[in-house]
């Protein structure tokens, strides 16, 4: 038992200091020099794998040898695979399959007879992968146990069996597949203090408070030999089996350590001690049987003695300790533990097995070709030490740095690591070969009592009286899993031989076993450092090739609005930017300003924590300089609004929304005089909405078997074969040939452009071409009982007599009159008016006469307009509850996609194509970094396309209330827009991504490890800024009206992006124990907690209305004098210039507020290859919401691309 020693001097630490600093104050003895060799890898085809590099033979060992490749391949310490090498003999065709353990000596047999400066060419194998994977979650809690459990390991054979002992006197086996005890070892008439199986997984002894050894058959239950191994007069501490090739006549030994300061060695088919070594002075604390055939013992005397256990006579005493020792662990602990299992199959004959136990033995001790088991001892005194007892008593090394007393320590399997557990809450890991520090694991709060190595080496599992369990990464010594579970102090700790399981037991008397996912998540989350290069060179080449192919006058049509667009891209103002795209602009062309990416605050190298106030000085910083800019960029987004929107006149900017209309004011005539007796102004117009679903429904019908004869004529064209070339003009129905100069038919000579019109069989035998019957599409209808019986009949034909039957039924549609519905349009002859209307309540009744802005007539969706108030609601929640659960599914759906790609996944699926992939480096990252990331974001790309269908459904009344809605949903789900779907500038698309990107850049902006993201964050918003700029002012429209209300929600997404970056921080500190940072941050959070509501008291109304100061009732003479003078566009000032040219005015001149389906023409089917000419200027007269809706009618809605036919809709009636 460990004592608590009186707190140390000033000195004592002083001097403690100084030898942390210095870590190693033995040196270990260096080889001399014997010369080096130039190692050339190659794969099994021959191809070299890296470059030649000068090896010290000394150092030549398959392991070394193997790590230097894995070193040369740039893979991560998580990555490595182990290597199976053949030697190419210089100068002959002689290959050796096995690699040497002297190849000096190798060499030199083989007429070599100078090997220093020889370049050997080296085969390399990559052998099967044993890689074990973080342990993700509690498999199964086990109760069972009366009292606290002291004692738990794995069968070396299997981890379906753990044994474990308790202060119940009972040790119990566990069958970890069901979670239920298998058998219950009862006996002992005290504590169970120990438990050990023997290598061959056949035997379990198990040691005692009541001075005695018991050893029991595991497939029973039941003991073996005599009963109880009796001789100790006091407590049993520790066990230690023979080494499995080691064993007599499969006779195996047992060594037991008693506080009685004995070490007895039992042979266990007898129960006979063989052995007595006495000559410790106190208690023993822990004994190890080593390979080589010693016996190791630890004790409260401060001595290591070494033992041989043929004799059981003394060898060495190891005298350096200061205290107590604690603990012991060999190099080679694994090994001899688990014998002749491994990942390979089990031999049938015991001489297998026993010479596969040794081949097994040999390789993890030999250093420098010799067989070298290492010691490192543990002791109370703060330190240890690093042995090498077959070469003598002195210390390799001593192990600085623990605080307080070490309590146990391991070796990693490979031999590479130690790990060490001390009471001063903290674990160590240092260098097995020399006793170099490398790192301090924090995290617990309490101390540490054991620790376990994964079977790989690749991860660390530490046990602690805080009640918790923490998984370590040993590439990057960071926390992987934290494993609560315990309700109290966990005593024992241990990682099952085949990785699968961790087996922990402590005070709650409950055993858990925290299981390893096949496939944990950060397989597929955590890239490696070739895999962000990967992303890196595959960025850059996609970019520069679309940046290339942007450049190039030869594609002008992906980047132009259509054949009015510039021919050059002119440099303008901001302010000028954001009045020509009607608002929006703000809400992306402004590059954020993100200072601190050049923020270096990184202070790992200082030992206590006040450097982690830097972290709460720099949140402060970044804090108030994002609210700064953002309060700044508001009041210039407004100022901006306010102009915009008050110098120019629009028949939006007239008109509001009036809803809740009661049954007895559902009349135009009543809806006027109301307004007007409430002496704010004049109304020009009221446009009472009605119940219009008849004739929308034909309309919708009408379109579609437009669409499908448009479809069907397209069809028919490309089958037809012209016999000469020609320009074939718009036929009529009764096959004449109409002008087409008006229409473009005929606009260039010399080039082929055959139009084809309905009904034009007469033309277009003229014209030359062969008709057949067989030749026209056919369509099947179904008619009959239950629709069947079908027939065949012609397509075009069928489609034509649709066509013309619905346009009967619409225009006897439009002369109905319709039941009003309770919202109405209501123009004013001033915007004053209107703003007035619009921030005033009109009605004391509630939900009765509610006044809002209007949309453009171009934005209403006129279907809701006329829907019912309680239906519109119903549709609202029901929408945002479904997209709201659709948010949570969505992840899951997106974590299945990419696990289905990843390595681990496919290993499983396709063990083939998994093993080509492990040994193709670039295949392998493309694979798991790039298809992953791939079919993620398209599979995101749907997201907003589906939420524009939703909201479509919601109710709501604008397409501009639409996109903002996706733009809430859009940032929830985490889209990754990688493609821009059309020419239109549908914002809720893309927005997203740029505020999901700001907000990370700035959670991550303090984060150890979050320059990777900084650098992405600024890239992306350096050429985002360029791209977004261009392809939004000349290169896309945007069809709705300006309102400007994008910016508010912006805002709140960046307050609430600060909010979680303030939470992460105080997280972060509360990690590293800076609760006093953490206390100073809350106000902080409080504080933007308070912006975000006075944003929304003080801004968003701005965003919403027009002030009636800003508001501009008429041009200044002056202005009005020097437009008629024709004075250049440089003297007029901004008023002028904007109320004759803002983009909102002459989208809608001439516009009124009235439904498509009531007025618009009923187009014919027009089919040519040319699109339609430019749109002539001088064209005037009153429009419809059709006639202005931009390239999205024009591009979209009108047109239909087949292959390399276009086909256009007529505007004209």
């Amino acid at each position: 038992m460990a004592t608590i020693l009186p707190p140390p001097s000033k000195k004592q630490k002083r001097e403690t200091l100084e030898r942390t600093k210095t870590q190693q104050d033995v040196s270990a003895p260096v080889e001399v020099e014997a010369g080096s060799f130039k190692a050339r890898f190659v794969d099994g085809d021959g191809n070299q794998l890296a470059d030649v590099i000068e090896v010290p033979l000394a150092d030549a060992s398959e392991k070394n040898i193997s790590l230097l490749l894995n070193t040369l391949l740039g893979r991560d310490r998580e990555e490595f695979l182990p290597y199976r090498f053949r030697v190419h003999i210089p100068g002959s065709d002689i290959i050796v399959d096995q690699y040497p353990t002297d190849l000096l000596q190798l060499l030199r047999s083989h007429g070599i007879s100078n090997p220093f400066e020889t370049t050997v060419t080296l085969g390399a194998e990559p052998q099967a992968v044993f890689r074990v994977q973080t342990v993700t979650r509690m498999a199964s809690k086990m109760p069972g146990h009366g009292e606290a459990i002291l004692a738990a390991q794995f069968s070396p054979a299997s981890s379906n069996r753990l044994a474990t002992g308790s202060g119940d006197k009972t040790a119990r086996i566990w069958d970890t597949d069901t979670g239920t005890p298998k058998y219950t070892l009862a006996g002992h008439d005290g504590w169970v203090l120990c438990v050990s199986w023997s290598p061959d997984g056949k035997r379990l002894a198990t040691g005692s408070m009541d001075k005695t050894v018991r050893v029991w058959d595991p497939s029973t239950g039941k003991g073996v030999g005599a009963g109880a191994f009796k001789g100790h007069a006091k407590w049993v501490t520790s066990l230690a089996w023979e080494p499995y090739h080691l064993w007599r006549d499969g006779t195996p030994r047992l060594a037991s350590a008693s506080k009685d300061a004995t070490i007895r060695v039992w042979v266990v088919n007898t129960g006979v001690t063989e052995h007595v070594l006495s000559g410790h002075k106190s208690s023993v604390s822990c004994v190890k049987w080593g390979g080589t055939g010693l016996i190791y013992s630890a004790s409260q005397d401060k001595t290591v003695r070494v033992w041989d256990s043929v004799k059981g006579t003394l060898v060495h005493s190891l005298a350096s300790h200061a205290h107590w020792v604690n603990h012991l662990a060999l190099s080679t602990d694994f090994v001899l533990r688990t014998g002749y299992f491994d990942h390979t199959p089990v031999p049938d004959d015991e001489e297998g097995k026993r010479k596969k136990a040794l081949e097994r033995f040999e390789k993890a001790a030999k250093v420098q070709g010799k067989v070298a088991e290492r010691l490192v001892s543990a002791s109370d005194d703060f330190t240890m030490y690093l042995w090498n007892p077959s070469e003598g008593t002195k210390p390799v090394a001593r192990l600085h740095g623990h605080q307080k007393q070490v309590n146990h320590v391991t070796f990693s399997p490979d031999g590479a690591l130690i790990a060490s557990a001390a009471w001063d809450n903290h674990t160590k890991i240092w260098s097995a070969r020399d006793g170099r520090f490398i790192n301090t694991l924090r995290g617990h709060v309490a101390p540490v009592y054991q620790c376990a190595f994964s079977a790989d080496s690749r991860l660390l599992v530490t046990a602690s009286k805080d009640t918790t369990l923490k998984v370590w990464s040993m590439a990057s010594f960071k926390l992987t899993s934290d494993l609560p579970g315990h309700q109290d102090e966990v005593y024992a700790v241990d990682w099952s031989p085949d990785g699968q399981l961790v087996g922990s037991g402590g005070k709650d008397k409950a055993t858990e076993n925290p299981i390893s996912d096949d496939c944990p998540t950060e397989d597929f989350t955590h890239p490696g450092s070739k895999d962000i290069w990967l992303i890196v060179y595959a960025s850059l080449t996609l970019g520069i090739i679309s940046f290339l192919t942007f450049c190039v006058n030869s594609y002008p049509t992906p980047f132009s609005s259509g054949p009015r667009g510039e021919s050059h891209l002119p440099t303008d103002s901001d302010d000028k930017k954001e009045s020509s795209f009607a608002m929006q602009s703000p809400a992306y062309l402004d590059p954020w300003q993100e200072l601190h990416v050049a923020m270096d605050k990184k202070s790992k190298k200082k030992k206590d924590i006040s450097y982690l106030y830097a972290y709460l000085i720099f949140t402060y910083f970044f804090s108030i300089l994002v609210l700064y800019i953002l309060n700044k960029e508001t009041v210039r987004v407004l100022r901006v609004r306010q102009e915009y929107l008050g110098t120019q006149s629009t028949i939006t900017d007239r008109t509001f929304r009036l809803s809740g209309i009661p049954g007895d004011l559902r009349d135009e005539t009543k809806i006027k005089n109301l307004i007007e007796k409430l002496e704010i102004g004049q109304v020009e117009k009221v446009i009472l909405c009605r119940t219009w679903n008849d004739v929308d429904d034909l309309m919708d019908e009408r379109d579609k078997c437009l669409r499908d004869l448009e479809r069907t004529w397209s069809e028919y064209h490309r089958k037809l074969k012209a016999s000469n070339s020609g320009v074939y003009g718009r036929l009529d129905g009764s096959g004449e040939e109409s002008s087409g100069d008006s229409n473009g038919g005929s606009g260039s000579s010399g080039e082929e452009s055959p139009d084809m019109g309905i009904g034009a069989m007469h033309g277009l035998e003229e014209a030359g071409f062969e008709l057949e019957e067989r030749d026209r599409p056919k369509i099947r209808l179904w008619h009959g009982f239950l629709r069947l019986q079908s027939r065949k009949t012609d397509a075009i034909d069928y489609y034509e007599e649709r066509l013309r039957r619905l346009d009967s039924k619409i225009l006897e549609a439009r002369r109905k009159t319709y039941d009003a519905a309770d919202l109405a349009f209501v123009t004013m002859d001033s915007i004053a008016s209107c703003q007035m209307a619009i921030q005033a309540l009109i009605d004391p009744r509630p939900g009765r006469l509610l006044t809002k802005p209007a949309p453009s007539p171009t934005d209403v969706v006129w279907r809701n307009t006329y829907a019912a108030r309680g239906v519109r609601r119903m549709k609202s929640w029901v929408i945002t509850m479904f997209i709201s659960i659709l948010s949570l599914v969505w992840l899951v759906i997106v974590a299945t996609l990419a696990s289905l790609l990843s390595i681990c996944t496919i290993n499983k699926a396709f063990p083939a194509i998994g093993q080509y992939l492990m040994h193709h480096d670039w295949v392998r990252m493309l694979v798991q970094t790039g298809l992953p990331t791939g079919a993620v974001s398209l599979l995101n790309l749907m997201v907003p396309f589906l939420y524009d269908f939703l909201s479509h459904h919601q109710g709501m009344i604008s397409r501009g209330q639409i996109e903002l809605f996706i733009v809430l949903q859009g940032v929830g789900l985490l889209p990754f827009r990688l493609l821009e779907p059309g020419g239109v500038a549908h914002y809720g698309y893309y927005l997203p991504t740029a505020l999901l990107i700001f907000i990370l850049c700035m959670v991550y902006s303090i984060l150890q490890n979050g320059v990777l993201v900084l650098l992405a964050g600024l890239v992306y918003f350096t050429f985002g800024y360029f791209i977004y700029k261009y392809q939004l002012l000349y290169a896309m429209d945007q069809p709705q009206h300006a309102t400007g209300q994008a910016w508010s929600m912006i805002s709140y997404r960046i307050v609430l992006g600060l909010f979680f970056f303030q939470l992460t921080m105080g997280g972060v500190l509360g990690l590293h124990e800076a609760f006093k940072a953490v206390v100073l941050v809350i106000p902080l959070v409080v504080f933007t907690v308070w912006y975000g509501f006075y944003f929304r008291r003080r801004y968003v109304p701005l965003t919403k209305f027009i002030s009636l100061r800003s508001i501009r009732a008429e041009i200044d003479p002056e202005d009005a004098a020097a437009v008629n003078e024709g004075m250049s566009p440089s003297r007029l000032t901004l008023g002028v210039l904007r109320r004759g040219s803002t983009l909102d005015e002459e989208r809608e001149k001439g516009l009124e507020y009235v439904n498509p389906s009531l007025k618009i023409p009923l187009v014919q089917p027009w089919i040519y290859q040319d699109p339609p000419p430019v749109m002539d200027e001088s064209t005037s007269g009153t429009r419809t919401p059709l006639d202005v809706l931009g390239p999205e009618s024009h591009s979209s809605t009108s047109s239909l691309s087949l292959g390399d036919t276009h086909i256009w809709r007529e505007e004209g009636a």
